[in-house]
């Protein structure tokens, strides 16, 4: 599917569906086709879509490479690439989440 290596650990799906995003700025992450993998390999979706929520939930949201976020009080990179509407500056934001978490 689009060439993209879909597994469980947290960090390399988070590096896939932003890559995918990056590649597709005119998409949404509801639209990522590694959802439908997932599912039918039993892997729980994660929190508001977000692979980083999963791995820093509740009181380490703080630690998330990308918080603020939607789920946090105020607004950072991830509402920035919401609200982005120019195709090339959503890719260039998605970029930035891809590469956040090391």
């Amino acid at each position: 599917m689009d060439g993209i290596k879909f597994s469980a650990p947290l960090r390399e799906n988070h590096y896939a569906l932003w890559n995918w995003l990056a590649n597709n700025p005119k998409k949404d992450k509801w639209q990522w086709p590694g959802w439908d993998t997932l599912r039918r390999l039993r892997i729980k979706t994660p929190f508001a879509l977000c692979f980083l929520c999963e791995a820093f939930p509740g009181d380490d949201c703080e630690k998330c490479p990308i918080c603020p976020c939607t789920a946090c009080p105020n607004e950072g990179i991830f509402d920035k690439w919401i609200l982005e509407i120019d195709p090339r500056k959503s890719a260039a934001i998605a970029r930035k989440i891809r590469d956040a978490w090391k």
